[in-house]
């Protein structure tokens, strides 16, 4: 049984945090937001991917190096992915990547949902369409409700 306040956040929304210029910034807010109230997790993964995002941001100049090394301090000073994946997290991760032909990071955040019986949220629109009738529980950024 899924538990619809448990969320796994994906890259894709935690960027959105930080990198203001993109769309969907209401529903990864609310989001953000409710992560007081919910319990919400993330991968150990999504560090790296948040830097990487930050670091191509600054490299095109939509950000400065600074505002990045703020943010990703930030990130890093939450509970967001500071866990470490259990070595089944990885293994079912494997296992989705081969059946599906997705990238293993994305298959890490459908494993990790998966096994913890919760919902995953992502921006990524090309996943999304991807895996949803495959894994029900994936849902779009863009359906999170907004007051």
């Amino acid at each position: 049984m899924r538990n619809p306040d448990r969320w796994v956040i994906d890259a894709s929304v935690a960027a959105k945090w930080y990198l203001r210029d993109e769309d969907l910034l209401a529903q990864a807010d609310q989001l953000r937001d409710s992560l007081v109230a919910a319990t919400s997790t993330a991968p150990h993964i999504i560090r790296h991917e948040v830097a990487n995002l930050l670091s191509a941001a600054v490299r095109t100049r939509r950000i400065s190096r600074d505002y990045a090394g703020a943010s990703l301090a930030h990130l890093l000073t939450s509970s967001l992915g500071a866990q470490l994946d259990p070595d089944s997290v990885i293994h079912h991760a494997m296992l989705v990547t081969v059946e599906h032909s997705i990238y293993i990071m994305d298959a890490v955040y459908i494993a990790l949902a998966q096994q913890i019986g919760s919902e995953f949220v992502t921006a990524d629109r090309k996943l999304f369409d991807a895996m949803t009738d495959r894994y029900p529980f994936v849902r779009w950024l863009g359906d999170v409700p907004v007051p």
